[in-house]
């Protein structure tokens, strides 16, 4: 094999190996960022299913107080369900920030390949500008 074969062979694995690492490393950002995502949407549908649940039941221990002393205790759900709300919020608030996190931590792993990608495509370049020489 002459020395031509054996660089353009060299070149041509370099290219691949750097495009396959780019490829791998871009869907394991996307993988990951899908599978928080996930994780994140499934516990806050079951903690705000759960919160609407302790509100109903607190909703409906209102209407069944009927007694003089039923306003201290409306007042007191009222300031409970008032809390459950501001933890909803909260949590979605929560649920948004990590969105956001994962989605800029997923814009620098696109941001990293794509720098991987152009090192990749200078090496080449050198490569190949060293051999035509």
């Amino acid at each position: 094999m002459s020395l031509h074969s054996q660089h353009t062979l060299i070149t041509q694995l370099m290219d691949a190996r750097f495009s396959i690492e780019a490829s791998n490393a871009l869907a394991y950002s996307e993988a990951k960022q899908s599978e928080i995502e996930s994780s994140i949407k499934q516990q806050s549908a079951s903690e705000v299913s759960a919160l609407e649940k302790y509100c109903e039941a607190a909703i409906d221990e209102v209407k069944r107080v009927t007694t003089e002393s039923a306003d201290a205790e409306v007042n007191s759900y009222k300031a409970k369900l008032e809390a459950l709300q501001s933890l909803h919020e909260s949590m979605k608030s929560e649920y948004e920030e990590k969105v956001k996190e994962l989605n800029d931590a997923l814009a620098r792993e696109k941001e990293i390949a794509k720098r991987k990608d152009i090192e990749h495509k200078q090496e080449l370049f050198i490569l190949k500008r060293t051999k035509a020489r």
